[in-house]
């Protein structure tokens, strides 16, 4: 199947360690495993139990998914989906910060008289973060993404 192939996942909900031996056995077989018990163990993981559930695994796996689905909306988050968002700005001689906030869909207040932005939104921080990264990672100069995101910024004078 290639580059068609979907990958399977199992997920172990149970709050032992990873079992090497059977995670090999299944990424062999192109199965990968889950961990709860790695999730578990996240700054941002949250325990949640939802009205009308009340079994302990129930539990864990509606708190595991829901953890996996915020996971899987802040993959997107980074310089690649910004790169895309911000390709066509960049072939502006001058930008406004209200073009990156539309483009981006963020929400944002600008400050004129001090010259300060206001992010009500982690998804422009994420763009941060990840650009501090990169501008202090040796590969800033090979990466085109940053270039032009940063040209982008450059040009809106952020």
């Amino acid at each position: 199947m290639k580059k068609d192939f979907q990958p399977a996942y199992f997920l172990n909900i149970d709050k032992s360690s990873i079992d090497l031996l059977e995670f090999n056995y299944y990424k062999n077989r192109g199965i990968n495993i889950l961990y709860y018990s790695e999730a578990i163990r996240m700054s941002d993981f949250r325990e949640i139990s939802p009205v009308g559930l009340s079994h302990k695994k129930g539990i864990q796996l509606y708190s595991f998914l829901n953890y996996l689905k915020k996971a899987d909306e802040y993959e997107e988050l980074n310089i690649d989906y910004f790169y895309q968002k911000l390709t066509l700005l960049n072939q502006l001689n001058k930008i406004r910060l209200k073009d990156i906030i539309d483009v981006l869909n963020i929400e944002a207040n600008y400050d004129k008289e001090n010259g300060l932005i206001t992010v009500y939104d982690n998804t422009f921080q994420s763009l941060i973060d990840e650009l501090d990264a990169v501008a202090n990672s040796e590969s800033k100069f090979s990466n085109y993404k940053y270039k032009l995101v940063n040209e982008v910024f450059i040009k809106a004078v952020i």
